[in-house]
């Protein structure tokens, strides 16, 4: 369910106690709840949701953690994927993805996701950048985009 963006914390827990009955199988559907409308899941309504559904803050942690789609911090303004499926990793997007990494600690607000399959596998390595799909992708093509973003990036 899409949620409309939420004001405060006991809003937002207003709101899924309203939709979700207190049963711990509804957690994961309560936490994309909150993540479409704020765009992550905010440290302090964990405490609060796990009392909820009756789970402990820790294990509500470690569900977001595990979990690709969920966040516990506000989506960076840029996101660069670089996909590590079999083939892509194999293709060189091992080293693609330390490259970025490296090339990422030095440009603020990208967000890099080492990530599944983008189904280009006979262009791999793949990388995508705020939608722009590099297809055949070196450090350097990367590298090249982050300065699109940034012109101070060095």
């Amino acid at each position: 369910m899409k949620s409309d963006v939420f004001c405060s914390q006991d809003q937002l827990l207003e709101r899924i106690k309203s939709i979700y009955p207190a049963r711990s199988v509804y957690l994961l559907a309560a936490l994309e709840d909150a993540q479409s409308g704020l765009g992550y899941v905010p440290e302090d309504v964990i405490e609060p949701m796990g009392a909820y559904f009756d789970i402990p803050g820790e294990m509500v942690c470690s569900l977001i953690e595990d979990c690709e789609a969920l966040q516990m911090s506000p989506p960076a303004k840029h996101a660069l994927h670089v996909c590590q499926g079999p083939i892509c990793a194999a293709s060189g997007g091992s080293d693609l993805i330390g490259k970025a990494r490296e090339a990422i600690g030095t440009c603020e607000g990208v967000q890099l996701i080492a990530g599944h399959c983008l189904g280009l596998c006979h262009d791999a390595p793949v990388a995508r950048l705020d939608g722009s799909t590099m297809c055949r992708a070196k450090p350097d093509d990367v590298i090249r985009q982050l300065r699109l973003l940034n012109p101070d990036y060095s």
